[in-house]
């Protein structure tokens, strides 16, 4: 997950950093649905969790593409409580399957269209990488008085390393930003 996440990060590419993870996703629940062996079974389900765990971290750089302000703050609120209806829902959802057609390979067939389905969304929407790039702003951090971008400059940032956790400092003062 961790590494998933550093490459769409260095690459600055987040649709196929969604959508190939929920597919492999998508495949390791059909995988397991026609499995008969409990070992390959546990394979194909832990395939399927790589999936869903690596496209997680890399989902929410999404929204911040089409939505900024307050809606960024309301578009987020929604995803995260539909996320938890979901939650709430799906092993209902799978449960109902299971006992409608009496069979785990149907539920997990469900999950596995549903995964595909995400995938199949965040190729559809699309991403502008430039959308993400860090506006010129005040600091939210003292500075001695004066005031530095929030961000770190283009030719700051390629020399900064590459991990987006890294200590930055002001160039004015004795200040860091995170």
């Amino acid at each position: 997950m961790v590494l998933w996440s550093r490459h769409s990060d260095r690459t600055r590419e987040r649709v196929w950093h969604v959508a190939a993870p929920s597919i492999l996703g998508a495949v390791g629940f059909i995988l397991s649905a026609y499995f008969t062996s409990p070992i390959l079974g546990m394979v194909s389900l832990s395939i399927a969790a790589l999936g869903i765990y690596a496209a997680a971290p890399v989902f929410w750089t999404l929204p911040t593409a089409f939505l900024s302000g307050a809606s960024a703050a309301g578009g987020i609120a929604l995803i995260n409580s539909l996320g938890n209806f979901g939650g709430y829902a799906g092993p209902h959802l799978l449960g109902f399957v299971k006992d409608q057609t009496q069979s785990f390979a149907v539920a997990l067939l469900t999950l596995a269209a549903l995964m595909a389905f995400a995938g199949n969304v965040a190729l559809s929407l699309g991403h502008n990488a430039d959308l993400e790039e860090c506006p010129r702003r005040p600091a939210r951090i003292w500075t001695g008085g004066v005031s530095e971008p929030a961000c770190p400059s283009e030719s700051s940032r390629e020399t900064a390393g590459k991990d987006d956790l890294q200590e930055q400092t002001v160039a004015r003062g004795r200040s860091w930003t995170w």
